[in-house]
């Protein structure tokens, strides 16, 4: 947390106030969460912010120069708690914030701010040519939403998407289903809440193992993906305790959630409680009844 809705949620809310701005200087206020991989990054070079992006749960800002020969782009990565929340005025920031950057737009200055309760989220400095290295971007599979390989390449088409999505999930037979949906490597973007809901959605067991599920459970399974993404996108993401949006607001999606976090609540569809076990070590929820179990092992 925060997942690809969230993120796409900030990503939304960044541009439409940061595009296009001059950034003007760059605060750190401790040693946390800051990675510098530049070699003469200088703001005397007059830096202009052009856009933010998204691939998976990563956001990046690029940064040109006219008076530089090496463009910048910051990688950014909120984790489990990392917020980036645009301001006014930097005059008592939130405890745990832990650097900030001051950007002029139309004769206007803004803050942006970077908090972090448990120091797991980054930004990453680091030459625009170096970005296709970056050794965490190069292991992640197509997003789940624009279905980009990279931030530079063009878009896979839905059957593609669909077919590398479904080859992914047969390239480890016996891996649960749950677990080849965090997997970042198949597909880029999910995690616990939007894995837990897709599941459900697509009435298949989170236990299954991939070589269980048939070539049309997959189907099923994938087209399930863009709408729940979509939906909770325009419901401005999930918030429980930490998510944010780039104005301190939290999303509604949390109003919509069939089976994450509601242990022993009756299901929407057949009014089975629902239930909680532990799946690749993380918390799962899901309707014994409606979702199914294919599997020749008996489950506890």
């Amino acid at each position: 947390m925060p997942e690809l809705p969230e993120v796409e949620t900030i990503r939304q809310g960044l541009n439409q106030q940061l595009s296009n701005s001059h950034l003007c200087s760059i605060v750190r206020l401790d040693n946390y969460c800051w990675h510098d991989e530049t070699s003469n990054f200088s703001l005397a070079a007059d830096y202009k912010l052009s856009e933010f992006e998204r691939q998976g749960k990563y956001l990046f800002a690029h940064l040109k120069s006219d008076t530089s020969a090496e463009d910048i782009t910051l990688i950014f990565h909120l984790r489990m708690t990392g917020k980036l929340i645009i301001t006014s005025t930097v005059t008592n920031l939130p405890k745990h914030s832990h650097f900030y950057f001051e950007l002029k737009k139309d004769h206007k200055i803004l803050y942006l701010y970077f908090n972090d309760v448990r120091r797991f989220g980054y930004v990453k400095l680091l030459p625009r040519q170096n970005l296709s290295f970056d050794q965490s971007l190069k292991k992640l599979g197509f997003d789940a939403l624009t279905h980009k390989l990279t931030l530079n390449e063009k878009a896979l088409t839905e059957k593609e998407a669909e077919n590398a999505f479904i080859q992914g999930c047969r390239r480890h037979l016996h891996k649960n289903i749950k677990s080849a949906l965090l997997d970042q490597s198949i597909i880029a973007g999910l995690g616990n809440i939007y894995a837990d809901e897709l599941l459900f959605s697509a009435r298949i067991h989170p236990a299954n193992l991939c070589c269980d599920l048939s070539e049309k459970n997959l189907q099923i399974l994938y087209r399930s993906i863009l709408p729940l993404l979509n939906k909770a996108i325009s419901n401005h993401g999930t918030s429980f305790s930490d998510y944010v949006d780039s104005r301190g607001i939290k999303g509604n999606f949390q109003n919509y959630l069939q089976v994450y976090q509601r242990t022993s609540l009756p299901c929407y569809s057949c009014k089975t409680p629902i239930k909680k076990c532990k799946i690749a070590g993380r918390s799962t929820h899901f309707c014994p009844k409606c979702q199914i179990y294919y599997g020749s092992n008996t489950l506890t």
